[in-house]
């Protein structure tokens, strides 16, 4: 029986005899954990530096395999493709045995087609850490030790008899110069990868062999012990020598071993923990997954870059590939934006090269060492430039706008796809859908993977994710209108959301939801002809850009909570080998939920968002106990590196990205006791659990360096800054704390605002603010009140309450309708207009004024007037028109118009405005410049009551909150006829639809 020795079980055996405590930690990580797979593909024990060209697994299927094909020289593809092997065997040649070695020296023939040149052997006594690995072949006969550097490495084999080493390619040329075996082999394409390889003692024998495309050399030595060193390019063979003489300059495995040692525990330790053994374990094992990828491709200054199929200058910035970005933008991106900072700049640069050298332009999707394999689907590279220059990072913004437009609309959206867009295309940027098929409806698109389907679900979800960081580009590059177009077609998620069922629901191109639909099972192997391999079940909340408008969608927070515990509670209605024969990637399901798949990876913290983060700290902890372990079944599903253990790196620590492009982490259930970031910035984080434990998983209460935090958010730019975020822990709920925004007006000031006069005693302020889990830029105006008497003046025949908009009374507020003032479209075009004139532009001659008009004197004399858009004006005034559109909000005092920058007001599309006051004769403006928590069109009640009680306000109105009605108040009740007699409290808030009274 072979035996795998854990390292980790090495390094506590060996504490437990000698009494040293001091486990460093790289001591703690398994890379046996997750080698047996529950369905599909499992971790490998991969033996590499952080980030680096060379890596390295043992050559077998799996871990279960009885016989090791060969020593591994480099794996070329995360978990896929290997290079070149080399076996080692006691046995002599055939031809040494005939004392014909001299002869042989340097002889090439053609071989025997029953040679080969792997001899499987029997393996025992594996131990395998990141840096290093050693191992018996053959029943004992040999015993092997690895240690690799950057782009080298060194083998150390003793055997009970002279050794013979065979070095081989499948695809490729081994040669052998009498000093050094060389050669290369075809990875894929016009990639190759070059070896060169150096014994320390000169062998007795040497042949080489060509078979078909294999190649291969053997060496005879007349000593049990060899020692190899080799060197490893993408370039050539030259400069796999070049690498070698860098790095290496003697054949003492040990030292190289204990050098690699060294750098990963300085890159593991930039996360130092307390807490118990086993969770350091996970969590270090998990840590050191996310550097398996991307690898660093330069070498001395230059690298082969598979996209142009060419040999670059780095130009200084190395070069980085082999990334699976549908998998690794959600948090192993993420978390390098945290803690590595030069790295991931890189690697971005990276991916800006890709789409140049690609020639089309277009962002990589799947960058792999042959090239992009645009697997998957969506366009993800987006939202991990989006995340990273939200973080401040150095990013060419205008760069990555360029190569995401150009991807999201010159390349196909179909999945696995790297052609043209296409007829599926036309029909998407038309109507905000990918569409489904029909039952029995047959495929139209050439594009479209016979297997991988359409996806239309998860690719219209996608990209609507991939369009609101795409937004964030391109109003950073100053593409203004694209900026507008990109965030208002993120919305396109809602035409697939089914209000009877509260799912996503694939529609056909005629517009109807596919009937007698099934959320589970429904739509071919992986449900791709849906969704792409999670069920319905799982896309229902693959809305990550805007979860509050996604909870308006469901019925709001309660409703929201209720649908999520349903899911987690809903068992399979399949047996388990049916479900899990059309739905192998669906494992470490809990309900209908699975861990195993990256889409579900922020659906527990989703709580967080319906004011139940308790829920949200029960569920993280369930997650992490149940599905992620130290053993070898200790991964629920394919773990694409770092794509599902960063989930654990992050939720370990407390927190989580839901929403990369937003600089906001929101707070889930620490597992240690204490933790401590060392940042790129060189300040220190920590999280301090106070008695964090197994049952202890719920916050009583929290403090961000000592002021109450009593919201479950924190910004990026907090955590940069260094401080303690310190969290009292309990084994039972505390629902009290987070569920509602942090109402300390102290907080928010200290997020940076600075009142400055623009004038007439008015004020603004500008800051970025996280507000319920997304981070906002708010502006704020505030100024005194003028008491204001107003008069309504309608159409012939026109009623009041179809033309629903008005002026406050005793608070010197003007509230108006959503239908008015572009508060919700852009038609019906509406002018405003103070004494004749219109935003200050002089109205053209012959403007009609009609189907009802709205005057309102303020005390002064000077008239508002609101009035619709004549098709008669010049096409001049129009543009005037527009352009006033774009120029900010409009402060009504005493007949005059000032302008404010960088806001909206009366304005967008979608206004996110607020308006309010405090009793003390000052009138409050927020806009919020960018997409705001809740109704796209408007804030929800919960978040007008949680910014009222921010700002100290007695009162409120929300302006266009998504219906029709009129809205306003005064300080003692509802002045209007209300949308229906409907009341609801929430907060202390008094509503009826459209209206709330904050007291």
């Amino acid at each position: 029986m072979r035996k795998h020795v854990f390292p980790a079980l090495l390094a506590a055996l060996f504490v437990f005899a000698c009494g040293d405590p001091k486990l460093e930690p790289v001591d703690y990580v398994n890379p046996y954990a997750g080698n047996i797979s529950h369905l599909l593909v499992p971790t490998f024990p991969t033996v590499q530096l952080p980030n680096s060209m060379l890596r390295v697994y043992p050559e077998r299927s799996d871990y279960t395999s009885e016989y090791l094909n060969g020593l591994p020289v480099i794996v070329t593809n995360h978990r896929e493709r290997s290079a070149f092997k080399l076996s080692v065997t006691t046995e002599i040649l055939r031809s040494a045995q005939n004392d014909s070695r001299e002869s042989a020296q340097n002889d090439s023939r053609e071989a025997d087609r029953n040679d080969s040149p792997v001899v499987p052997v029997s393996y025992d006594n594996e131990r395998i850490t990141p840096y290093s690995f050693e191992v018996t072949l053959s029943d004992g006969a040999v015993k092997a030790r690895y240690a690799l550097s950057h782009h080298s490495a060194i083998y150390s084999l003793k055997g009970d008899s002279p050794l013979q080493i065979t070095l081989s390619t499948s695809d490729g040329s081994v040669d052998w110069d009498g000093t050094a075996l060389s050669g290369w082999q075809t990875v894929e394409g016009e990639t190759k990868v070059y070896v060169y390889m150096e014994p320390e003692n000169k062998p007795v024998l040497a042949e080489s062999f060509v078979k078909d495309e294999n190649s291969w050399v053997s060496l005879v030595f007349d000593k049990p012990s060899v020692s190899l060193r080799y060197g490893v390019s993408f370039i050539s063979e030259e400069q796999a020598q070049a690498n070698l003489r860098g790095e290496i300059t003697d054949y003492d495995v040990d030292a190289l071993a204990a050098e690699g040692r060294k750098i990963w525990n300085e890159t593991l330790g930039r996360i130092a923990v307390k807490g118990s053994e086993k969770r350091k374990k996970v969590f270090y094992t998990s840590y050191y997954r996310t550097f398996e990828r991307p690898i660093l491709m330069s070498e001395d200054g230059r690298y082969w870059s598979a996209f142009d199929n060419s040999v670059h200058d780095d130009g200084g910035v190395p070069f980085y590939t082999d990334d699976w970005i549908w998998d690794t933008y959600r948090a192993a991106h993420p978390l390098r934006t945290l803690m590595d900072v030069p790295v991931e700049e890189n690697i971005l640069a990276s991916f800006l090269r890709m789409a140049d050298q690609m020639g089309t332009g277009w962002m990589p999707t799947f960058p792999e060492v042959s090239g992009d394999s645009r697997r998957m689907n969506s366009n993800h590279g987006i939202p991990t430039f989006a995340d990273a220059y939200s973080k401040g990072l150095k990013v060419d913004v205008k760069a990555a706008y360029e190569a995401g437009r150009k991807a999201l609309r010159e390349k196909t959206l179909v999945p696995w796809c790297g052609n043209p867009a296409g007829e599926l295309d036309r029909f998407y940027w038309e109507y905000g859908y990918m569409p489904a098929l029909r039952e029995g409806e047959s495929e139209t698109d050439p594009n479209v993977n016979g297997w991988e389907k359409r996806q239309p679900v998860a690719v219209s979800l996608g990209t609507a994710y991939d369009s609101w960081a795409l937004s964030k580009l391109a109003e950073a590059a100053g593409e203004k209108e694209a900026a507008e177009f990109y965030k208002d077609w993120s919305l396109n998620y809602r035409k697939l959301f089914n209000p009877e069922t509260l799912f996503f629901h694939p529609k056909d191109a005629d517009g109807q939801f596919i009937p007698n639909f099934d959320y589970e099972f429904q739509g071919g192997p992986g449900m791709r002809d849906s969704y792409d391999e999670n069920t319905g079940w799982v896309y229902r909340w693959d809305v990550q850009h805007n979860i509050p408008d996604l909870v308006a969608l469901m019925g709001g927070p309660e409703r929201f909570s209720e649908e999520l515990d349903r899911m987690f509670a809903t068992p399979l209605s399949h047996s388990k080998n049916v479900f899990y024969a059309k739905m192998p990637d669906h494992t470490g399901n809990i309900g209908q939920f699975s861990m195993a798949n990256e889409p579900s990876l922020h659906i527990p913290y989703l709580y967080n968002y319906a004011g139940a983060p308790w829920k949200t700290q029960k569920r993280v902890r369930q997650m992490l106990d149940t599905w992620f372990r130290d053993d070898l079944m200790g991964i629920p599903g394919d773990e694409d590196g770092g794509g599902l253990t960063s989930f654990v790196v992050f939720s370990s620590l407390g927190f989580y990205p839901v929403t990369p492009g937003d600089p906001v982490y929101t707070i889930g259930s620490p597992v240690f006791t204490e933790s401590s970031l060392t940042l790129s910035n060189g300040k220190v984080f920590k999280i301090v659990a106070k008695e964090a434990s197994d049952d202890n998983k719920y916050i009583q209460s929290a403090t961000l360096n000592g002021e109450p935090l009593s919201g479950p958010w924190i910004t990026h730019d907090q955590i940069l800054a260094g401080g303690t975020l310190a969290l009292e822990m309990g084994s039972l709920p505390n629902k009290e704390w987070g569920a509602v925004c942090p109402s300390d007006l102290e907080e928010w000031n200290a997020a940076g605002w600075q009142w400055n006069d623009i004038g007439d005693r008015a004020q603004t302020a500008h800051a970025q603010f996280p507000f319920h889990g997304t981070t906002q830029s708010i502006s704020l105006v505030r100024y005194p009140a003028s008491k204001m008497s107003t008069s309504f003046v309608h159409a012939p025949g026109e009623s009041s309450s179809t033309t629903d908009t008005l002026a406050m009374r005793e608070g010197a507020r003007i509230g108006l309708n959503g239908s008015y003032f572009n508060m919700r479209r852009l038609t019906p075009h509406t002018f405003f207009c103070i004494d004749g004139e219109v935003l200050g532009q002089t109205p053209a001659s012959g403007l009609q004024r009609s189907n009802g008009v709205l005057a309102v004197k303020d005390e002064g004399g000077h008239q508002l007037e609101i009035f619709p858009y004549d098709s008669t004006l010049t096409e001049r005034y129009r543009l005037d028109y527009k352009q006033c559109l774009a120029s900010g909000p409009i402060l009504i005092k005493e007949g005059k118009v000032p302008a404010f920058p960088d806001a909206s007001f009366f304005t967008m599309r979608h206004p996110r405005t607020f308006m309010g006051w405090n009793g003390d004769g000052m009138v409050y403006m927020a806009v919020v410049d960018g997409r705001f928590p809740g109704n796209a069109d408007g804030m929800t009640i919960p978040e007008l009551a949680t910014l009222c009680r921010i700002l100290g306000l007695k009162d409120a109105i929300n302006l266009d909150g998504g219906g029709s009605s009129t809205l306003w108040t005064d300080k003692t009740g509802i002045i209007n006829y209300p949308y229906d007699n409907k009341k609801y409290d929430h907060e202390g808030a008094r509503v009826v639809p459209n209206i709330v009274i904050v007291k």
